[in-house]
């Protein structure tokens, strides 16, 4: 009687974990090849709307196709595949326009056209700070960049690791910034991220998403804030481990934040390089633990991972790339995840979704991601 007791408590257990860490399930979600990329590296982005038209982001150039990926033309190029200096940062895209992020420049282009416009600088430019991204509003009509700008260095300020000299022999630290242009990039007002408190705890923005109702949260490596106000107003948003305490994991720096998606209705989705997910029902104000440590793990070693794409083609089906290449699915709106087996093994860079199509790339090839034999969601939660 006993041992039945302790198998019993031990069942709940055992489903959490392996509700968690299944292997994909026979007809889940499966990849099919569309066509060769124009390059083997690295894919930024992959864009692709349903009148077939769509944008294919490289490392180093832009490439546009009017057949739904079975042939590109490149329209951007961007530094040289030999160039450290000049390459593509980050790039959105809404409806038939985008906007592409690189080191030195900020381009842009509307409608069919296939060419891209350089933009003025932008406050990251001409070594004034270092750009890490670019997000644009799900109605297109506000663009943001952000990163880290140089500030002097104080005098009572201990002297960070990341801090820098410039050529008049002032110390100079990089400050985590936002900045929202509404007029398609031509000028920018900064918001004011709160007090960042220590230097290199909150020396760079490093990501960002905003929902339909105007929900916007942005995070650094152990830090993130929330608006009610598409960034007007920010706030410092609060992280809970398991057992509701107050994450202290990523304020001490043993472990840092990676990614970040909103879903809409105030769900959101943070992911760690500890391979836990965490989950916000109140837009971004408070992240609680949804899944462990050690949940997310990469493909090569038992080490946790973390993801760095994430898309939903309907309310509760998404699907998310990490830093091994893996894919995962989740058809629950994120509570969990199981990876999908491809075969043979290919490692992903990246996903797009356009409604209820989802697209990845793999070292100079274009995949769509069909579902298999898995129940999908109702059809009152399917866009």
């Amino acid at each position: 009687m006993v041992l039945a007791g302790k198998l019993l408590r031990l069942v709940p257990t055992l489903f959490i974990v392996l509700g968690i860490l299944r292997s994909a399930l026979p007809g889940a979600a499966t990849l099919h090849f569309v066509a060769s990329l124009p390059l083997d590296g690295p894919a930024k982005r992959i864009y692709i709307l349903p009148d077939k038209t769509g944008w294919f982001v490289g490392v180093h150039g832009i490439w546009r196709t009017a057949d739904a990926g079975r042939s590109w033309v490149n329209s951007l190029a961007v530094g040289t595949p030999s160039s450290l200096s000049s390459q593509v940062v980050d790039a959105d895209f809404q409806g038939d326009h985008g906007f592409v992020l690189s080191s030195e420049q900020l381009s842009r282009a509307f409608g069919s056209v296939a060419t891209w416009e350089k933009l003025p600088a932008t406050p990251f430019s001409k070594s004034r700070g270092v750009a890490e991204g670019l997000h644009l509003s799900p109605d297109g009509r506000r663009i943001w960049i952000y990163g880290g700008i140089y500030r002097n260095l104080t005098k009572d300020e201990d002297a960070p690791n990341f801090a820098v000299t410039a050529r008049d022999g002032k110390r100079l630290v990089l400050e985590a910034a936002v900045f929202i242009s509404l007029d398609g990039g031509e000028n920018w007002s900064p918001q004011p991220l709160p007090n960042p408190g220590e230097a290199e705890a909150r020396y760079v923005t490093r990501g960002m998403s905003v929902d339909r109702s105007g929900h916007a949260v942005t995070f650094g490596e152990s830090w993130i804030c929330f608006s009610n106000d598409l960034g007007t107003h920010w706030n410092a948003g609060y992280i809970f481990d398991s057992e509701g305490k107050n994450e202290e994991d990523f304020s001490e720096g043993r472990y840092q934040l990676r990614h970040v998606q909103l879903l809409g209705d105030g769900v959101g989705l943070l992911s760690a390089d500890n391979g836990a997910i965490y989950r916000t029902i109140d837009a971004g104000k408070t992240w609680h633990q949804s899944l462990p440590v050690g949940s997310i793990r990469s493909r090569s070693s038992a080490r946790s991972s973390w993801f760095t794409s994430m898309v939903f083609s309907s309310d509760l089906h998404g699907f998310g790339t990490d830093i091994s290449g893996l894919l995962f699915e989740t058809r629950d709106r994120g509570m969990t995840w199981h990876s999908v087996a491809i075969q043979p093994q290919i490692e992903l860079d990246t996903l797009g979704q356009t409604g209820a199509s989802v697209w990845t790339c793999s070292k100079g090839a274009l995949y769509s991601i069909e579902e298999g034999g898995v129940p999908v969601p109702p059809k009152r939660f399917r866009e």
